[in-house]
């Protein structure tokens, strides 16, 4: 049970809400959502015209969604409230492959993902945030594989889409990730910019990263330390060396 954003009343909800580093209702918040596991889509919308005030009455208020079945776990998982969606009905994903983006389409009030779990084809909602993978047979956790490399796992952690401290561990373990082998490449990464600063720096100059916000989320993304760059920008448009 949760208090109803929208009314005040205590409601049923089925699922977890997980907002994106830094919340707020900004594009820049919209990070890629994942296939935690393989399987099949089988439902999939992506045209929700909902606003505050209406429904667009085809979403259910579940705005954009996808809802992938996973055999080997037996469950289906429901992403809700997509910004964007990548993946059609009947199409085959594998772990870790991106199916959309977060949003706030349908009954939401702010950029976030609602992920339910219930066995497939149905059956009472289960709590995502506590679910384990067990392999046939055992009684261990057994993390799902997932097909992103490291490197991209490390910018996304530089980005803020994995949390931080023991959040962060849990998350990545969960995703079928070595946290250690992250971070270590998440240092290599910030290690490697303070080397490259004045390039990047004129390149932001010669106007190839952007502008405001989208300049520094693609300097962030891209494992840069946008303070560090402004600096050095500033110092060359002084006439500095």
């Amino acid at each position: 049970m949760r208090q109803d954003p929208f009314t005040g009343h205590q409601t049923m909800h089925n699922g977890t809400d997980y907002a994106p580093a830094g919340h707020g209702n900004v594009p820049e918040r919209r990070w890629p959502l994942h296939a935690v596991e393989a399987g099949t889509v089988v439902q999939s919308f992506g045209n929700c015209t909902c606003t505050v005030n209406r429904s667009c009455g085809q979403c259910g208020g579940r705005g954009n969604f996808v809802v992938i079945n996973h055999p080997r776990i037996g469950r289906e998982l429901h992403y809700f409230h997509m910004h964007r969606v990548d993946v059609r009905q009947g199409q085959t994903v594998s772990a870790g492959q991106i199916v959309g983006t977060t949003g706030t389409t349908g009954r939401s009030t702010a950029i976030h993902l609602h992920l339910g779990l219930r066995p497939s084809g149905g059956g009472a909602w289960q709590d995502p945030h506590a679910f384990v993978y067990t392999p046939p047979g055992g009684t261990q956790p057994a993390a799902p594989p997932s097909s992103l490399n490291i490197d991209t796992i490390a910018r996304e952690v530089i980005r803020g889409a994995w949390g931080n401290g023991d959040d962060r561990r849990r998350r990545l373990a969960a995703a079928g990730h070595d946290p250690a082998a992250v971070q270590r490449r998440v240092n290599e990464l910030l290690q490697g910019t303070t080397q490259s600063v004045d390039a990047i720096a004129r390149e932001v100059i010669a106007g190839r990263w952007g502008n405001g916000a989208e300049r520094v989320r693609r300097l962030t993304a891209n494992g840069h330390d946008p303070q560090a760059v402004q600096a050095r920008v500033n110092e060359i448009l002084r006439g500095g060396a």
